[in-house]
């Protein structure tokens, strides 16, 4: 999980759009064991979210979308 959380903090557009798609794929699949990383979801998705301004990357937010129904 923090693979990803690092991913989604680099300077590629395209890994970070990825890392996003990733992280909401997983949480998909995993729903309640994804628990203990809750909150480090929800401030890692809410914070590239917040900042991020390349649309390849804002675009993964319809995937970020389904983390709030898993969450």
């Amino acid at each position: 999980m923090y693979v990803l959380f690092r991913a989604l903090r680099d300077k590629s557009t395209d890994v970070r759009a990825s890392a996003l798609s990733t992280l909401a794929s997983i949480c998909e699949l995993m729903r309640f064991a994804v628990h203990p990383y809750t909150s480090d979801i929800v401030d890692a998705v809410s914070h590239l979210l917040a900042v991020e301004k390349e649309p390849e990357v804002r675009r993964g937010n319809e995937d970020a979308d389904k983390l709030s129904f898993f969450l």
